[in-house]
């Protein structure tokens, strides 16, 4: 029983790096709740070589949810019969079959970088987390539009595959 959801992953811009098709998940996740059993149809399927995928789903309330490659890609829509489900949960039956769904995602994320110090001018901190995140509210609990990063020894960050928008950055630090 259960759903089975099939498409394409499209790769908008040019990528200065190769993209493995391997790296790429496209997974169904309960909507809310505790995910009983796990992911569903024996887990998240390998993205094939031509980038076309299928992943069985069981009945429900589900989300997508995309592992993208590294680098600088984020997520840009998913299309599923002609609508946008890219933030959206979708409710499948058993026994339905869906295909031609239409991940897209693009090359051109942007990216922030710097370096974080106790105070202006201070000592770098090594080992902190920074938060990049949306500054309109409504994409804030969207994980899609969140990043988290560690400072590196020279207490610097980079954080790539910044969905386009405005962001607010905290850091965060034991010290």
């Amino acid at each position: 029983n259960g759903a089975e959801v099939s498409g394409k992953i499209i790769v908008k811009g040019q990528s200065t790096q190769p993209i493995e098709p391997r790296q790429i998940r496209v997974m169904l996740v309960p909507d809310a709740g505790p995910m009983m059993g796990g992911f569903f149809g024996g887990g998240p399927q390998e993205t094939k070589d031509d980038l076309t995928f299928t992943q069985n789903v069981a009945e429900g309330s589900m989300r997508f949810n995309v592992n993208l490659p590294t680098g600088n890609f984020y997520l840009k829509s998913i299309r599923m019969e002609g609508r946008d489900v890219t933030d959206q949960a979708v409710d499948f039956k058993n026994n339905d079959r869906y295909h031609g769904v239409e991940v897209v995602i693009s090359s051109q994320g942007g990216q922030l970088s710097g370096v974080v110090r106790k105070e202006e001018g201070g000592e770098v901190l090594r080992g902190a987390t920074v938060v990049v995140f949306p500054a309109d509210p409504e994409r804030q609990s969207k994980s899609r539009f969140v990043k988290t990063v560690q400072t590196d020894q020279q207490g610097s960050f980079d954080a790539k595959g910044l969905v386009p928008g405005e962001y607010l950055v905290c850091a965060l630090s034991n010290h």
